[in-house]
């Protein structure tokens, strides 16, 4: 029998791709400075002693410590922020509290809530998010331990287990499709180079020598960009649209990097071309799929590819959630722990004078059928170490 473990004051609100379609993940993304007004606030509300928030294409989530009653305050400021209806939120929103909210938070890390299971991006947003709530001194001692160990657990999946060495990501996906789209040398226009998610699909692209690919950039990077690729202007963009067979853009624009009426406006040639709106807003006009020949997919377009690669993941995954499941774990005793150190001095003040038998009668005494059930078998595990150890010590002796 286990004994009851006390509750981590760890709290998620989540939405992502699996319960809410891109419309809805769109309404409540969060750019950086949105991001540091949101913590700002949080760290006003009563009852929330730490935050992070985390804003991908993916999902929305608040992870926050503190007290049960924070919750509904949480949810309102979040629907306030995106001037959203709260019946909205509460629909497509998941809670998390506690060990399952410790526990999605190192899927999520791991990669193993992700669209494409197992992706290397999230890892990367996960650590920026948490790095921007330590500089907004939002995070507390509950965040940084949880977040801590949830980056490290997510970096010994990705070096340790299968899954990693078969994951697939959004970027690459992205960069597959343009590949595929046709034989033959293709122009790809690329919009976002500069970003995360841009600068990685730029990567895949270039130094293909079936690939030219033209960056469409507000500022030269020149550090972005590789061999056979050429950096132009942003403002340009739509004197590139004729020529280009696939069109990119993973930008964290709040408007249409591509539209309807300018892009009918550009296009002389009429041919087939591919559009991949990979952001969240959307980057493309939907509209665009209206032109003739044209092709546009968004982000949940690759939830069906990522589907595919699900059964070479099995045994990645199992081995990235035994995983996980340790690290939590030992997440889970440090902050147990801790919570125990105040009390320490007095403890070892009331039992100083006490030998060890007593100390076990007072352990009957004072502790339920449960808990002397763990306590018990951990004096056990205990004593057995000791013995093995001594058995270990008198060979090497021998020896």
């Amino acid at each position: 029998m286990k004994m009851e473990r006390e509750e981590i004051p760890l709290f998620v609100l989540s939405i992502s791709h699996r319960q809410a379609p891109v419309e809805i993940r769109k309404q409540f993304s969060f750019d950086r400075e949105q991001t540091r007004r949101f913590l700002s606030r949080m760290k006003e509300e009563p009852g929330v002693w730490g935050s992070v928030l985390v804003s991908t294409c993916n999902r929305t989530e608040v992870y926050f410590s503190g007290e049960r009653k924070a919750v509904d305050a949480v949810q309102e400021l979040l629907a306030g922020e995106k001037a959203a209806d709260i019946r909205l939120l509460r629909r497509f929103f998941r809670i998390y509290q506690g060990q399952k909210a410790a526990e999605h938070l190192f899927r999520v890390t791991g990669g193993l809530d992700s669209m494409v299971l197992g992706e290397d991006e999230i890892l990367g947003q996960i650590r920026t998010a948490y790095n921007t709530a330590r500089e907004e001194q939002s995070a507390d001692y509950y965040i940084n331990a949880l977040f801590q160990r949830a980056l490290k657990s997510a970096k010994r999946i990705k070096t340790e287990t299968c899954l990693s060495k078969s994951s697939v990501s959004i970027a690459t996906l992205s960069a597959a499709q343009a590949v595929q789209f046709r034989e033959g040398e293709k122009k790809v226009l690329l919009l976002g180079a500069t970003g995360q998610m841009g600068s990685l699909i730029a990567k895949n692209l270039s130094g293909r020598k079936d690939i030219r690919l033209f960056a469409a950039v507000r500022r030269r990077c020149p550090a972005v960009l590789m061999e056979n690729a050429a950096q132009i202007a942003y403002g340009e963009r739509y004197s590139y649209i004729d020529q280009a067979d696939i069109v990119i853009s993973a930008t964290a624009s709040p408007h249409y990097t591509i539209t309807y009426e300018a892009c009918r406006a550009a296009v002389k040639t009429q041919k087939h071309r591919l559009f991949l709106d990979i952001a969240v807003p959307n980057d493309i006009d939907p509209d665009i799929a209206l032109l003739e020949g044209a092709q546009l997919r968004n982000i949940d377009y690759f939830q069906e590819i990522a589907n595919e690669h699900m059964s070479q993941k099995e045994e990645g995954l199992l081995q990235a959630e035994r995983l996980i499941e340790k690290e939590r774990e030992e997440a889970e005793k440090e902050l147990i722990f801790h919570d125990f150190l105040p009390s320490l001095p007095g403890l070892m003040e009331c039992l100083g004078d006490k030998n060890a038998r007593q100390l076990f009668y007072l352990m009957k005494d004072y502790a339920g059928a449960r808990e002397l059930s763990v306590l018990l078998s951990l004096c056990r595990r205990l004593a057995d170490a000791q013995r093995e150890e001594r058995e270990t010590d008198g060979r090497d002796s021998v020896i």
